[in-house]
């Protein structure tokens, strides 16, 4: 367990893991300490109407190896050679922002930096590495923008709102291509994931403003890019309802795994067909539910499961989907009962079946949290998170927790049973 804070607020928002590095971003206002150690680093940040963002970083083994200020990351992705892309916004008092995509060593230290001004309205974004190292980069713009932030100009306008632009770069920087998709509302999204022949899967939410009620409906979105970008196809499903979509993974078959919940604009229940194509897949759907879905390599639906996670990662035929349960939860989605008590990592096959889980129990409060879960060796997360004054130490492995003045962040390690 290690945990960093100083006199103000400090998050710790996005997380991304390696064989060798464990990578938290957030942001801080005031003075703080991110030697989670009996030393000191301290830095000071800006007020809490402009935070100051940062990246801290780690060895597996929990040995804190530097911190600096950035802008606030709100994706961050490990990458072959031991260093990492950072995905954020720099945002001002109207909630717009400039994008920024930099990429730093193993050391923390800055490679290149890409911005686009001006792109994003309370911005989130996805990364996703490519099999030679380079990144693609997915956020939402609302203005026209040129999305190479070269000498060479690739503008793009909107449909309408706010529409998801993904950006693709080598290893050292340099622009390879640019995708956009979204329609006449504001559109939202961009999880990635490579499929086998080096392409992408792409899922978004997007709106339907002419869908009946005061605010339209959004639906979920799907598509397939070729190692270049260019769209093979691309399916939305979602009716009068507040479909969105999640994280997307695809199994070394080809096998597309896509998070995706949806809402009933009345707050009672209502059939949501989940299958994109002609065939239907009808469930009831009450208030807001989420499902883990799953489609073949060209978006044919194959089955849906209702599921109590919210990250996945991809095996050679199946996934897994990990998290934690706030409170008594059930992780098999079939008839039978699996009780969820804390920390999870739950297999799923490419039919759909639920094929088991490990846990651990943790303790949940309105004190402290956690806000991001990766997947380490040997069935175990890695956690992190904020607490709040007066607060407990927070740890995943459970009780006994020792009292800590203040608030900040934490990072955790939590094997499995």
């Amino acid at each position: 367990m290690r945990s960093w804070g100083g006199e103000a607020e400090t998050t710790a928002t996005a997380l991304a893991v390696s064989a060798e590095r464990v990578w938290v971003g957030g942001h801080f206002t005031g003075t703080t300490d991110f030697d989670p150690g009996p030393g000191a680093f301290q830095m000071v940040g800006a007020d809490a109407s402009e935070p100051t963002g940062y990246v801290s970083w780690f060895s597996v083994d929990g040995t804190w190896l530097g911190a600096r200020a950035s802008f606030s990351p709100a994706s961050i992705v490990a990458e072959p050679e031991g260093g990492a892309y950072l995905l954020g916004m720099v945002g001002t008092t109207l909630g717009n922002g400039d994008v920024y995509l930099q990429r730093v060593d193993a050391a923390g230290q800055e490679q290149w930096t890409h911005t686009w001004d001006w792109a994003a309205v309370l911005f989130s974004g996805y990364l996703t590495v490519t099999p030679d190292g380079g990144v693609v980069a997915s956020f939402t713009y609302h203005v026209p923008t040129d999305l190479d932030p070269g000498p060479s100009e690739w503008m793009v306008d909107t449909q309408g709102g706010e529409d998801v632009a993904l950006v693709a770069f080598s290893p050292n920087g340099d622009f390879r291509w640019a995708s956009t998709f979204g329609g006449p509302g504001d559109d939202y999204g961009g999880a990635s994931a490579l499929a086998p022949d080096g392409g992408l899967v792409v899922s978004g939410t997007v709106a339907d403003p002419s869908a009946p009620g005061s605010f339209g409906a959004n639906h979920v979105w799907l598509e397939r890019l070729d190692a270049n970008g260019k769209q093979l196809w691309s399916r939305e499903w979602g009716g009068d309802h507040f479909g969105s979509a999640g994280e997307v993974a695809v199994d070394d078959n080809g096998t597309i795994y896509l998070l995706e919940s949806f809402a009933i604009a009345n707050g009672e229940s209502a059939p949501v067909d989940l299958d994109p194509g002609p065939g239907e897949h009808s469930v009831a759907v009450y208030n807001s539910e989420l499902f883990l879905s799953g489609f073949d390599a060209n978006a044919g639906f194959l089955w849906a499961q209702p599921i109590d996670a919210g990250t996945l990662w991809a095996a050679s035929d199946s996934v897994t989907t990990a998290g934690w349960c706030a409170a008594v939860g059930d992780l098999d989605p079939g008839p039978a009962l699996e009780p969820c008590v804390g920390m999870f990592a739950s297999n799923i096959g490419a039919d759909g079946d639920y094929l088991g889980s490990d846990q651990r129990p943790a303790d949940y409060g309105s004190k402290w949290y956690y806000s991001a879960v990766r997947l380490g060796v040997a069935r175990s997360l890695f956690v992190s998170g904020q607490f709040f004054e007066p607060a407990k130490q927070p740890n995943p492995f459970g009780p006994p927790f020792d009292p800590i003045a203040g608030q900040g962040a934490f990072l955790g390690f939590a094997p499995l049973y």
